[in-house]
């Protein structure tokens, strides 16, 4: 989801959304977007061996993708410790 659709779905402006964003989070809209990407791939991930499935269900371009963004995240590789990272998602 893009910051345009996301302030689309919530009916604010992008402009707001930046501010309530910045406010609410302390941090730009970029990063809500990628922790959001990010949720619902390691979601996937736990559901499903395939890495593939995991960056498909995040909506990331590849596996490459996914890997790097975990990397700058978490600094862990899948292969590497994810699995024995213990992640909580708090809805």
């Amino acid at each position: 989801m893009s910051a345009a659709e996301l302030a689309q779905a919530m009916g604010l402006s992008r402009a707001r959304l930046r501010e309530v964003v910045s406010r609410d989070f302390g941090f730009p809209t970029v990063k809500l977007l990628q922790w959001l990407q990010l949720q619902h791939a390691i979601d996937a991930l736990r559901h499903s061996a395939s890495l593939a499935d995991a960056a498909a269900a995040g909506g990331f371009a590849d596996q490459a993708h996914f890997n790097r963004r975990l990397v700058e995240w978490f600094g862990v590789t899948p292969s590497l410790g994810l699995a024995q990272l213990d992640i909580s998602i708090v809805r």
